[in-house]
């Protein structure tokens, strides 16, 4: 399949949670680093650091732990729900409209026998 859909969750208090948000937890998740995970998803890593703190205020929670001063990052238990529920949807909504996406490819003249190439918001899911 070659066209793609990411889906941007918006809230109705305001907020969101995205593909960058998303790249940027599986990062954390990996590398277990936030210098790291921003270089793996090619974000600054203030920039990742800002987004963390965005997403710590939105949802009420820490989603991105630190492990003492310089001793790297993880996902608490709420970051790996939200992540795993936020790939669920992305993943069921791939399985549910494949054969639209398809066509669309095809429709936009892309070759359904084309190897994927995965965006690159996308590949920090690779593991």
């Amino acid at each position: 399949m070659t066209a793609w859909v990411f889906l941007n969750l918006r809230f109705a208090k305001g907020g969101w949670f995205g593909p960058y948000e998303s790249a940027l937890l599986q990062a954390v998740q990996k590398y277990e680093s936030i210098a790291e995970a921003a270089k793996a998803v090619d974000m600054n890593y203030q920039r990742a650091w800002n987004n963390i703190r965005v997403m710590n205020k939105q949802f009420g929670a820490v989603i991105v732990g630190r492990r003492g001063r310089g001793g790297g990052a993880h996902l608490t238990p709420k970051g790996e729900k939200l992540l795993k529920r936020y790939l669920k949807i992305e993943r069921e909504f791939h399985q549910v409209f494949a054969k639209e996406l398809r066509y669309i490819g095809k429709f936009a003249g892309d070759d359904p026998n084309a190897p994927v190439s995965i965006p690159r918001r996308a590949k920090a899911e690779n593991k």
